[in-house]
């Protein structure tokens, strides 16, 4: 079972790579190695029409990008900005040679909505096709997206991190199964993934709770912690984070399966996709993706994605 789990996820975080019999995180720089070191900026071999593509994108202005001001996205600290999505995608417009204009959103919810709502219809048809308007304004969304059937619909994702949702817990309300849920409070964003996720949970496990509405996903952490609610959900990598910075929380037991979050890219764009998947393939292979992954957390990307391995489905 573990070694099956363990292929799984190796094809999970490397999907869409191209480059034959790589062993990525065995080859990948150990973290010690990575602490000092200059990034090299490698360059992609480009077909004609990507670099017909990238040059008009060029021409036209700068690389349009939107992300949230959160932890492993863009958050600036001890006058420092740190998150691995906003070093990668800084990155790859250095590379491109292209500036980067970056639109701040409060949630995810922003990203996905039409007219200020996520339309309604995700939640009944997988495969349901809009156009988001933000993503009509920008080129990409450089963030931790969950993949869904409909986002996919909307924009082409790009798998970057293999995630499990989690509960997160207040200190003294450990939960051990999913049954003892009922009758505590949830902290949750309204159409949120994780939203979406703690319905299937209530669904299929037949447990009910009460639930504490809150606009961004941090602020669930700040319910949970203050004590207006008595657990919430959260993506394993945000997780780690979220633990060290609250001495009022901890992190509980899944609640789903693994699933990949990443970046979304507008859909009149499908050379840039392409580009942006080699790039980001490209950064595990050579240690890149380590060393920013690194800066955010604790635990290194090859220890987190063990961690996804040996126990963290249940």
């Amino acid at each position: 079972m573990r070694l099956c789990l363990s292929i799984f996820l190796i094809a999970m975080l490397f999907i869409g790579c191209s480059v034959p019999n790589a062993s990525p995180l065995e080859d990948a720089p150990a973290r010690e190695d990575l602490a000092d070191k200059e990034l090299s900026r490698t360059t992609l071999s480009l077909t004609d029409g990507e670099k017909s593509a990238i040059d008009a994108l060029r021409a036209q202005g700068p690389l349009k990008v939107a992300m949230r001001k959160v932890s492993t996205v863009y958050e600036e600290r001890n006058g420092e900005i740190i998150g691995y999505n906003y070093h990668l995608i800084q990155e790859f417009a250095n590379m491109m040679d292209l500036d980067l204009d970056i639109t701040f959103v409060d949630s995810v919810t922003d990203f996905y909505a039409v007219d200020g709502a996520i339309p309604s219809q995700v939640m009944t048809q997988e495969t349901y096709a809009y156009s988001p308007d933000l993503m009509d304004q920008v080129h990409v969304y450089a963030d931790t997206i969950t993949l869904l059937p409909w986002r996919e619909e909307a924009s082409l994702m790009i798998p970057v991190v293999p995630i499990q949702e989690l509960l997160i817990v207040r200190l003294g309300c450990e939960v051990s199964e999913l049954h003892e849920l009922e009758g505590k409070t949830l902290a949750i964003q309204p159409d949120s993934s994780y939203a979406f996720t703690m319905a299937q949970v209530s669904e299929t496990k037949k447990v009910t709770f009460n639930t504490f509405e809150v606009t961004t996903i941090p602020e669930t952490i700040l319910a949970v912690s203050q004590g207006d609610a008595d657990f919430t959900i959260h993506d394993s990598n945000r997780a780690f984070i979220e633990i060290e910075n609250s001495d009022k929380i901890q992190m509980g037991i899944p609640v789903a399966e693994i699933k990949q979050v990443g970046w979304a890219v507008n859909k009149d764009h499908p050379d840039l996709y392409r580009v942006l998947m080699r790039f980001i393939e490209q950064t595990k292979l050579d240690g890149r993706f380590e060393a920013y992954w690194s800066k955010d957390y604790s635990i290194t990307f090859t220890d987190y994605f063990q961690f996804l391995s040996d126990g963290a489905v249940k």
